[in-house]
């Protein structure tokens, strides 16, 4: 908006029901019963004021049938001069039913300020049938079911900006501008009275039980790409599936037993999940526009495990049924992908959920299945095999070694399903007492000649004359 001459008034009004004047002498707010409502102890009211004086703006509450103009007065406490807030108030002549607060004669400043609203708080969008709505630039992407009248947090996303970054509101009111992949509104109720700070822990102790329950599958691509992507992610959505230990519990509607720190009160059922969805989707129908399609972004009541579910398949369907979770440890990788699975890597913070969720790790294969050396019978090795077996001999005779090894030679490293796995060109054999027994050679290793077999030969005769392990097979 252009502004062409200095604005006379500004009006803030609601369709409430107004307040008392005796609320502003008090931290006490009648609205603190409300869960949807910001307000806890009338902070506001005062917060206002005392800018409006500190910056010498005229200002007024009018509510019912009184008006109040705050002022300074001077006081000595303890020996210091102070500033004691109070107000100024005048009943009887007036008849205003709701509450309203005037600013007279506002700065250009202050007009701009007030023209950022919108963007910082999200129930100052349009109004769709009476229904205060998301600003323009925003929409719903999940909305997480509540029992009774508590707000209800939801997933948004924000149409990107020069800024890039999407915002955390709690309770409609922008807490920050930050790092994350959505933006979020929480309905959690300890934040500070000046509303520009929320404990990020439990911000993701929020956010962790509502991604976890959302049935809108495109948010839950998005945070797995993400996951794969970027595996040393700190965004605030890879914190919340593994919060600190001693996070404050959620209370949100959903909870996964499996994760630390989230549990539903003991009057809380499963079995109430879908009989209290009808009330719970009419209350929240009143925060949103009546063309919005509630059966894509209001999820019906499950049990907890089909949360899970969801992550799975949608980790299925994005990396193959075949997928599974790298591991840190490359070897047990190809061994997975040798056995016809596909190895993804992920964020470790992600890792334990979708495991909890029966999604396997290319550990548990690696370890799972049993294989052996194929061995081959000293009978049946040719001529030119033994003569290079007899030369090896001979060399560590010369070199002096207080004992000489067996040597065996082995087809292969093999599963018990018969699936040969990748395996070195030399192995020693440990018993179990960490005693060496032999060296075994792989024959195709073996019949290229001495040339090429003895550094492996040498190799594993250091194993088995000093005993110390190899960790960079």
């Amino acid at each position: 908006m252009t502004q062409r001459k200095a604005l006379r008034k500004l009006l803030f009004e609601d369709n409430g029901a107004g307040y008392d004047a005796g609320l502003l002498s008090v931290l006490f707010s009648t609205k603190r019963a409300d869960a949807l409502s910001v307000g806890q102890f009338g902070e506001g009211l005062k917060l206002i004021a005392a800018a409006a004086l500190r910056e010498n703006i005229d200002m007024e509450y009018r509510s019912h049938n009184w008006v109040a103009k705050p002022l300074a007065k001077r006081e000595t406490i303890g020996g210091r001069q102070v500033q004691r807030l109070c107000f100024d108030v005048t009943e009887n002549g007036y008849d205003v039913k709701e509450s309203q607060t005037i600013f007279r004669n506002p700065s250009a400043k202050f007009v701009q300020e007030v023209l950022t609203l919108p963007e910082k708080v999200l129930v100052l969008g349009e109004e769709v049938n009476h229904t205060p709505t998301l600003p323009h630039q925003y929409r719903v992407l999940y909305v997480e079911p509540q029992e009774g009248n508590a707000y209800p947090s939801r997933i948004i996303e924000k149409i990107p900006d020069e800024t890039g970054h999407q915002n955390l509101f709690v309770k409609g009111v922008r807490m920050s501008r930050q790092g994350i992949l959505f933006s979020y509104d929480l309905g959690l109720e300890d934040i500070t009275p000046d509303r520009i700070y929320a404990d990020r822990d439990k911000v993701v102790v929020e956010m962790g039980a509502l991604i976890k329950s959302c049935t809108n599958e495109a948010v839950i691509e998005a945070i797995l790409k993400h996951a794969h992507e970027v595996t040393t992610s700190d965004h605030d959505e890879m914190r919340a599936f593994n919060p600190p230990r001693n996070s404050p519990q959620s209370s949100r509607f959903f909870y996964d037993p499996l994760w630390h720190g989230v549990q539903r009160q003991p009057n809380e059922f499963l079995a109430n999940d879908i009989v209290m969805l009808s009330k719970v989707e009419v209350d929240i129908k009143r925060f949103y526009p009546q063309d919005i399609d509630f059966s894509s972004i209001f999820g019906p009541a499950k049990a907890v495990s089909d949360q899970g579910a969801r992550w799975a398949a949608v980790f299925k369907r994005m990396f193959g049924d075949n997928a599974v979770i790298a591991s840190d440890n490359t070897n047990h990788n190809e061994d997975a992908s040798l056995m016809g699975y596909v190895p993804v890597k992920m964020n470790v913070n992600v890792v334990q959920y979708l495991r909890e969720h029966g999604i396997g790790k290319a550990d548990d294969y690696a370890t799972a299945v049993k294989q052996d050396y194929r061995w081959v019978e000293s009978g049946t090795l040719t001529e030119e095999e033994h003569g290079t077996l007899s030369e090896l001999k001979q060399l560590t005779t010369m070199l002096g070694c207080a004992k000489i090894p067996e040597v065996r030679v082995y087809e292969g490293l093999f599963t018990n399903q018969g699936v040969e796995q990748k395996s070195a060109m030399g192995v020693t054999i440990f018993s179990f007492m960490k005693a060496p027994q032999y060296v075994g050679l792989k024959r195709s290793h073996l019949q290229k000649g001495l040339e090429k077999v003895l550094p492996t030969y040498l190799h594993e005769l250091g194993h088995f004359t000093t005993r110390a392990q190899d960790h960079s097979r």
